[in-house]
């Protein structure tokens, strides 16, 4: 079925740093204790799925198997294999394609959409787990196809053109305005704006495009790259819509490296590729605070507050780019107790795997903002990111600034409807005191102080050296006639003790930073401490501003620290 030279590349762990080696083998164990090998299959490690199996992680884990191909490593990754794409689903029974054709799901427990599940997007089925199995597996079979019987090769080329021919049947349903609160959610979202799927996806198309002699998925793939590589460029912004996500990012590092390694000869996706993976290493170089071992905000969509508290697929891949196994890493100390782990289970392997490319792409400037932040020399960006491929001035500002040991970084939007709560349009972030008695081999406690959930869909959030100024003004869109205020405005803080923060002060109480608070057009703050639910398990205190303003006046809030 192969179309060009598509015997496997030459791949092998000694290529991979010290610290690469460390992470892909202490993930790729941790990973084995999910197994469970009466079903072939790992076992959830969403703490909200206890008992369930998980199609995605299995998939990617088999990936990871065959990059080691130990003892009984491939024996396990065929079965696994075969189990997964023994439960991918195909046309309906009256031989229509429904929207979840070609995806896996979540677990071989699970019926497939329809009458006895419903077929909610996003709920019932992911249509993004066509490409994280679909990259994976091409992955697998770039590297290691020679280490698989012909049959489990043809099983796999057969799943991925299921899950390509997937892939062409999505549409953007929701309109420019897919992360907005109030958007159809029962219709998909995708377009180069959702940069993580289409850059998966787009590496799909083309892979096994040429490897089984597909013209209309090649011909996709090459448009779709040039459709996501203009939108990056336009204006000279070099920015992906989807910005700065300690997780998407991430997948955006995992999909571009295979674009550069693995697309076929001639492809518009290696010069993409390369261009695209290069600028997004330096943003995330300038972004990245070493001190903290965190991005500095804001995220476009984020798990957490605190990379040294959840598992972020970013960190994965800072980690693997360290100079030394003793230099601080932006991921959580112990599997045990840290938060979203499910990214734990198919990405850190990968990531090491993959990190030789991007290493390639990586200035050494930014290898060196990896390792540490140099005392006393302060960063600042400004940034611009187009938010959709509908309208031009559909445009973003992002500035941040970063110094020792604190970072601040704001975003500002003019937007039709209130974004989803896992945007993050303005936040601080510092390291807190240690506590008494903390071994110094601890990572460092990071305090925050976010805009979260937003109540607004016009924010101008602008960060500047020790400061960080919000206000809320009205549109100046054409089509921003219906903006109305918020009703108010409120501020996550977290990362500390009860005991530690002054909670009658608010957002001037918290500990280890010296802040002052400005206000105009709001009222005064109440302080709760919401235990009951969290943010991905970030619990926090919540200091909330009534707007008593009224256009023209325009609410705004200053925050000073020192």
């Amino acid at each position: 079925m192969q179309s060009f030279a598509m015997a496997a590349t030459a791949f092998s762990l000694s290529s991979l740093s010290p610290v690469a080696l460390d992470l892909f083998n202490t993930s790729l164990t941790d990973t084995s204790s999910f197994f469970d090998p009466s079903v072939n299959y790992l076992l959830s490690s969403d703490p909200a799925t206890p008992g369930k199996h998980d199609t995605r992680a299995s998939a990617m884990y088999a990936v990871g198997l065959l990059l080691r191909n130990e003892k009984d490593d491939v024996e396990t990754a065929v079965r696994i294999i075969e189990n997964v794409a023994g439960t991918q689903y195909g046309k309906a029974s009256n031989g229509t394609v429904p929207p979840w054709y070609g995806t896996y799901p979540h677990a071989p427990e699970e019926p497939g959409p329809g009458d006895f599940y419903g077929d909610l997007v996003y709920t019932n089925y992911d249509p993004n787990w066509r490409d994280f199995v679909g990259t994976a597996w091409c992955f697998a079979l770039a590297t290691r196809g020679h280490l698989l019987p012909l049959s489990t090769v043809q099983l796999m080329e057969q799943s991925l053109i299921l899950a390509a021919e997937g892939v062409l049947t999505r549409y953007q349903g929701r309109g420019p305005y897919a992360n907005a609160v109030n958007v159809d959610n029962t219709k998909d979202n995708l377009d180069e704006a959702y940069t993580n799927p289409w850059l998966m996806g787009t590496f799909l198309l083309s892979y096994i495009g040429q490897r089984t002699n597909r013209t209309d998925l090649i011909v996709r793939a090459e448009s779709d790259a040039q459709s996501i590589y203009d939108l990056f460029t336009y204006c000279g912004f070099d920015t992906f819509a989807e910005y700065n996500s300690g997780t998407y990012t991430g997948v955006d590092l995992y999909a571009l490296a295979l674009w550069i390694a693995y697309s076929p000869p001639n492809s518009k996706l290696k010069e993409y590729g390369t261009y695209m993976l290069q600028h997004t290493m330096e943003d995330i170089g300038l972004l990245y605070n070493a001190g903290l071992r965190n991005l500095a905000g804001p995220f476009d969509r984020t798990y957490g507050f605190d990379q040294t508290r959840y598992q972020s697929v970013v960190g994965y891949f800072i980690t693997a780019l360290l100079p030394s196994l003793s230099t601080p890493a932006p991921i959580p100390k112990s599997l045990l107790g840290s938060l979203h782990v499910s990214d734990y289970t198919c990405f850190p392997y990968l990531a090491a795997a993959l990190s030789p490319i991007v290493r390639n792409a990586t200035p050494g400037w930014v290898l060196e903002n990896f390792a540490t932040f140099e005392e006393g020399k302060e960063r600042f960006i400004d940034r611009k990111v187009r938010t959709n491929t509908v309208d031009p001035s559909a445009v973003r500002n992002v500035t941040a600034w970063l110094g020792d040991n604190i970072s601040i970084g704001g975003q500002s939007l003019d937007e039709p409807f209130v974004r989803q709560s896992s945007m993050v349009p303005a936040l601080i972030q510092w390291s807190l005191p240690p506590l008494p008695n903390t071994s110094t081999t601890v990572p460092p406690r990071i305090g925050y102080i976010a805009l979260s959930p937003p109540t607004a869909s016009i924010i101008n959030a602008t960060a500047s050296r020790r400061t960080l100024e919000i206000s809320f003004p009205p549109s100046s869109r054409a089509d921003g006639v219906n903006a109305t205020l918020p009703g108010t405005v409120v501020f996550a803080l977290g990362g500390f003790g009860y005991r530690e923060f002054d909670a009658g002060k608010g957002v001037e109480g918290v500990p280890g930073l010296d802040v002052s608070v400005e206000t105009s057009g709001l009222g005064e703050f109440r302080v709760a401490y919401n235990g009951s639910s969290s943010f991905n398990g970030f619990y926090s205190w919540y200091v909330t501003y009534p707007v008593t303003a009224s256009w023209p006046e325009v609410p705004s809030i200053k925050i000073t620290v020192q």
